[in-house]
């Protein structure tokens, strides 16, 4: 199995989500518009899916 790729989907998916939820607290001027916890939650989702897409092609074209 590839674990380097499992780790790259697991990293991009924290890293992101978490990324926006830190400029939310801290009030700083972000890229998401509306940037709201819902809007984040949502983004979160979608980062997933994108991100596992990636792994599921990684293991299907090895």
């Amino acid at each position: 199995m590839k674990w380097h790729a499992l780790l790259t989907v697991a990293l991009i998916w924290l890293w992101l989500p978490m990324a926006h939820v830190v400029k939310k607290v801290l009030e700083l001027l972000d890229t998401l518009h509306p940037n709201t916890y819902p809007s984040i939650l949502l983004y979160t989702v979608f980062t997933f899916a994108v991100s596992s897409i990636g792994f599921l092609n990684s293991r299907v074209y090895k």
